[in-house]
């Protein structure tokens, strides 16, 4: 967070985000005992072979980012504004892990990319804060944002030309307004209404 204070007594914040994640998970998706057999060595020791109960894996490596921008006016006015952008973009490539080499060059055993998801997000926004009376104030905030999220997959290798591939965009109007009133020193009261949205997604084919 990066705070820049000027002589007229605005304030410009900028903030920036990042994350990274290599994600392995592995489940059992039929809950059977696995199809277990075993090569005898010795009357003491064999070797399993096939499927083990945890029959699938997956890896999933995310890089996302954000950052923001906003500017805003001093608070110690009676009329208060606040206005500023944001943005997020996230990437994510999946692979499937096995148990047994993939190739003589992988031989852990995990797959060529099979498919990417990625999501896009640009919002701008704007507060505005009043003071009514001393006792009475009103909060009115703004935003819009647009939403982009994307789906790839790549059954047949990163190099081949992908199965499946679908982008989506959602657009949105976010409205936000308090009105809050001070009793006395000890007790306040507020209303407030607001609009929340959760955009959707591709499922896939």
């Amino acid at each position: 967070l990066n705070e820049i204070d000027f002589d007229s007594g605005w304030q410009l914040l900028t903030q920036l985000g990042l994350r990274t994640e290599e994600l392995t998970t592995g489940s059992d998706y039929d809950h059977l005992d696995g199809s277990l057999t075993f090569f005898p060595i010795s009357p003491f020791f064999s070797i399993p072979l096939g499927a083990p109960l945890f029959a699938t894996a997956g890896q999933d490596d995310t890089f996302d980012w954000s950052g923001e921008v906003r500017l805003r006016s001093p608070a110690d006015r009676r009329l208060r504004v606040s206005i500023g952008g944001f943005y997020y973009d996230f990437e994510r490539e999946g692979r499937t892990m096995t148990n047994a080499a993939v190739s003589n060059i992988n031989p852990q055993g995990l797959s060529l990319l099979e498919d990417t998801q990625g999501i896009e997000n640009i919002d701008a926004f704007a507060t505005l804060d009043f003071d009514i009376t001393d006792q009475l104030d009103i909060s009115i905030e703004a935003r819009y944002q647009e939403e982009t999220k994307s789906l790839r997959e790549l059954d047949n290798g990163p190099n081949q030309a992908a199965t499946y591939e679908q982008e989506v965009k959602f657009d949105d109007f976010i409205p936000k307004v308090i009105l809050g009133y001070d009793i006395n020193d000890d007790m306040s009261a507020y209303a407030s209404y607001a609009k929340g949205v959760k955009p959707g997604g591709v499922n896939g084919p």
